[in-house]
């Protein structure tokens, strides 16, 4: 506006009741619902793009500002962390456990997940679940005794008993349920059984 200083017009868009808030912003609770996130996920979020939020007053009465951000870099930076995570339950099918020990772990260890709405599934990095797997005794080229069982068409208490009886159960990593085990370990516990008779 020719002749008219930015403070001016700050003060008639006041007085005009008009927001000062640019184009494609929308509050932290409007983008949250947006995307189906609540605000406590979406401050971390913004913390880890390095987006801002900005706080400005709705309109000349509000009695508070209120914190903005940008929809379509939120947008953005939502797609893009989804990309890289991956469905707990595809995870754990890949490594023969279940997806509720899976997921019972990973919640024990904090690990960061997205979880976007009451139906949907929780997702997580696949490197950072593995990380959760190895504190539980996994490890790359193991599987659940149960599921290396399947995998050659026995019942998990006859491999287990195979294992016991040929003392290779130093090579079953875990304490306690699920108990890991490599492919190779398997096979030579039910191949002793068979020469043994």
């Amino acid at each position: 506006m020719p002749g008219r200083s930015s403070g001016a017009i700050r003060q008639r868009a006041r007085k005009l009741g008009l927001a000062a808030i640019p184009q494609g912003w929308v509050s932290r609770n409007a983008a949250a619902k947006r995307l189906g996130l609540d605000v406590a996920q979406l401050v971390p979020l913004l913390q880890r793009h390095g987006l801002r939020s900005r706080r400005w007053y709705a309109h000349s009465s509000a009695p508070h500002a209120t914190q903005y951000v940008d929809l379509d870099a939120v947008t953005k930076a939502l797609s893009a962390e989804i990309r890289s995570y991956e469905r707990v339950k595809a995870i754990a099918d890949r490594h023969g456990i279940r997806d509720a020990t899976l997921l019972r772990w990973l919640k024990a260890a904090r690990a960061r997940m997205l979880h976007t709405a009451s139906s949907s599934p929780y997702l997580v990095m696949p490197h950072v679940a593995e990380k959760v797997m190895a504190a539980h005794g996994w490890s790359r080229g193991r599987l659940p005794v149960e599921a290396a069982a399947r995998r050659l068409g026995v019942h998990p208490s006859v491999l287990w008993r195979a294992l016991q009886k040929f003392n290779l159960l130093p090579e079953v990593s875990a304490p306690r349920s699920p108990r890991f085990i490599s492919m190779g370990t398997a096979r030579r516990a039910l191949q002793k059984r068979v020469f043994a008779g």
